[in-house]
């Protein structure tokens, strides 16, 4: 079976690291790169997080640093989620990797060039690297097989009432990404927010012995920590939902629509639009999950590193 090769552009994050857990263990994936984005916080931060990721999972692909900064605004971070060092102040061993000398958008557009037309990306933060590649290299949009991404909602945001927190964190970015004409698919709030993991479900994928279990346990129990004291019953792990249905697309039922950002309006920016009438459709969203299917993908992790 050939495999998927894929190109993780991300934040790490608490669920962005689990995300990346999930790709590493998946036979069907191949991770030719990570690229890193400010978003959840620093890019400083989540970049000494993907090379200690990286390091810690024996991925071998270059880790290279992006954008510093969000196109058009200042950076707002989530250290209320994610915690002051972006992974729920877990402490990994310092890599002895080091950074790629590229810049992200050079390495997405070289490793498509390489991969003629094979490359799939998944984007789990926000979407400022992907924007400066198509914008440096618009023959990019047709040498990118698949770009799907974890972001966005057809219905209510989770940082303001409006919008999805990697859409707010670069809105401009993300209008040019929605523009651009990509195969793309958008797994966002309407399918993460049924993924819920409850207590129960945590206890079990803990009890798996594994060689990083101890890591797995930990990043759950400070997601639950940190869901529960906003009344949540569980644990919604969003980019590894975008990353589940790369390894198997019967995880989402997706739908055809025209999807615009608003860029504008300071109330509702970062906003993902459902534009209805004739409009072209642009983007695959992702409308129904099969929980069931999802949870079974997500299991099979920690049984990857035995």
């Amino acid at each position: 079976m050939s495999q998927i090769p894929i190109i993780i552009d991300t934040d790490p994050g608490i669920d962005d690291f689990l995300a990346i857990m999930l790709a590493k263990s998946s036979s069907k994936l191949d991770i030719k790169a990570i690229t890193t984005v400010c978003g959840n916080q620093t890019l400083e931060k989540t970049s000494k997080n993907a090379l200690d990721i990286a390091n810690l999972l024996d991925i071998e692909a270059p880790v290279s640093q992006g954008a510093q900064i969000p196109l058009d605004r200042k950076l707002n971070t989530a250290a209320d989620v994610h915690g002051e060092n972006g992974i729920g102040n877990i402490c990994l061993e310092d890599s002895s990797m080091n950074f790629d000398t590229r810049y992200a958008w050079d390495v997405i557009y070289d490793e498509a060039k390489k991969q003629k037309g094979n490359l799939e990306i998944i984007a789990i933060g926000p979407l400022t690297n992907i924007a400066i590649a198509v914008l440096k290299y618009p023959e990019l949009v047709k040498m990118i097989k698949r770009l799907t991404i974890m972001g966005g909602s057809t219905a209510s945001g989770n940082k303001t009432e409006h919008a999805e927190f990697n859409i707010w964190v670069d809105p401009l970015a993300a209008d040019i990404v929605f523009k651009a004409g990509f195969n793309m698919v958008m797994v966002g709030l309407d399918v993460t927010r049924k993924t819920l993991l409850s207590e129960e479900d945590i206890r079990d994928i803990k009890d798996i012995k594994s060689k990083h279990s101890d890591i797995i346990g930990s990043l759950l129990d400070e997601m639950f920590k940190r869901y529960k004291g906003l009344e949540n019953p569980g644990v919604i792990i969003h980019d590894a939902l975008a990353v589940a249905y790369v390894i198997d697309e019967n995880c989402l039922d997706l739908k055809n629509c025209n999807i615009s950002i608003e860029t504008r309006d300071d109330v509702s920016v970062g906003k993902t639009i459902v534009n209805q009438g004739n409009k072209e459709k642009n983007v695959l969203v992702g409308v129904r999950v099969d929980f069931d299917l999802f949870k079974r993908v997500f299991e099979s992790m920690p049984l990857y590193y035995k």
